[in-house]
């Protein structure tokens, strides 16, 4: 969903392409006030870039992984630091291996988020107040696992640099 207002549109198919410009109107159906597309376009914002500040999150947490992988087996701190990294990973995405991720039975936080930014996508009235306050919930979890993740480079980063002088 979109505001209404004029946007560019590209169309490519193959070796031709086209641009053009539409203009989208409100839905005269639609009998939701301004305060209440307003609210709902803030959470769906919202909750978009929640999920890149995960995916972010993420790209940290497997940099650290790929950076120590290696050594892993070689040293005890190197694994203990690694099984952290995992750990927080854990709470991220689902990680448990089965045939397929669709049906893992885990719900974590990337789960939640995309579960309430689908609620608010396709609603065009005002956010409940449970997704209002899931998406509080999410955003303090994401604030603690990041300081989780730095808290836990600043103790292993050293003692593994040590380790391998």
């Amino acid at each position: 969903m979109v505001r209404e207002g004029k946007y560019k549109v590209k169309i490519i198919a193959g070796p031709l392409n086209t641009e053009g410009q539409i203009t989208l109107i409100e839905d005269p159906l639609d009998h939701s006030t301004k305060a209440q597309k307003d609210a709902d376009y803030e959470a769906v914002m919202r909750s978009f870039h929640m999920q890149e500040s995960l995916a972010a999150l993420m790209d940290s947490v497997m940099t650290e992984q790929k950076l120590i992988k290696d050594m892993k087996d070689k040293s005890p701190i190197v694994k203990e630091y690694y099984d952290s990294l995992e750990a927080i990973r854990a709470e991220l995405v689902p990680v448990k291996e089965g045939r397929t991720v669709l049906f893992v039975d885990e719900e974590k936080i990337r789960d939640k988020i995309s579960d309430i930014y689908a609620g608010v996508n396709f609603y065009q009235g005002e956010p409940t107040s449970s997704q209002v306050e899931g998406l509080n919930r999410l955003q303090r979890d994401i604030v603690d696992t990041n300081k989780k993740l730095e808290t836990r480079k600043k103790t292993y980063r050293p003692k593994i640099n040590e380790e391998y002088k």
